[in-house]
């Protein structure tokens, strides 16, 4: 089946799932009381392709089954933008919040998808991956990087921009669930999703916690 794509097959299976999910949560959306404040449509398409057919298939369905804001969440880069972007829908970046933040209002030039700025993935740090060379990716105990992290929070805070981190807590990804990257060859993630998270995979608190 061709995935992420204008297929009617795939794009069938997605309503049935994104219905589903409605029927689940849909009372807790912020229009009813609840504390859903947004959803998200697709996640750094712009990174995977740029079939904006599929992306407004995938609005109407998601428009057709919730009542609250959409957004969507894409890399930085010029091609990332532009190819996740849908027209209606309020275009975000993760990563640097300097370079993505200025890049969205270059480069999103539809001002449909123009709005407050959000980091949807303020990365903490790194994801590990099976077979590297190092045990676990952590800033505990790197005061240069736990300074970057604060200094970053401060600056979104104070240039009114909201943020996700990436990772707050650090859970665990059971079974196959943890899924890869690619680049250049497959790398696999390890179980643990603690990458460097201010709350630990176990619900420790830790110095980045408590800077933050």
């Amino acid at each position: 089946m061709v995935v992420r794509g204008n297929n009617k097959p795939f794009l069938e299976a997605s309503k049935a799932f994104i219905n589903r999910l409605a029927e689940e949560v849909g009372d807790l959306q912020v229009t009813n009381g609840g504390p859903i404040l947004m959803v998200q449509i697709e996640n750094e398409y712009g990174s995977y392709g740029s079939d904006h057919e599929y992306l407004g298939a995938l609005k109407d369905i998601f428009t057709a089954a919730f009542d609250v804001p959409f957004y969507t969440n894409d890399g930085g880069t010029q091609a990332m933008l532009e190819g996740g972007q849908i027209s209606g829908v309020l275009a975000e970046t993760d990563g640097d919040v300097y370079d993505g933040f200025a890049a969205r209002d270059k480069y999103v030039t539809d001002p449909t998808s123009l709005g407050p700025q959000l980091d949807g993935e303020y990365y903490i740090t790194w994801l590990d991956q099976w077979a590297s060379n190092y045990t676990h990716k952590s800033n505990v105990g790197d005061k240069e990087a736990t300074d970057k992290i604060t200094k970053d929070i401060k600056w979104l805070i104070n240039n009114n921009g909201s943020f996700n981190l990436f990772m707050f807590h650090g859970g665990t990804n059971w079974g196959f669930q943890n899924g890869a990257d690619w680049a250049d060859a497959l790398q696999p993630i390890t179980t643990s999703y603690d990458y460097g998270a201010p709350l630990d995979e176990i619900g420790r608190t830790n110095e980045i916690y408590h800077a933050i």
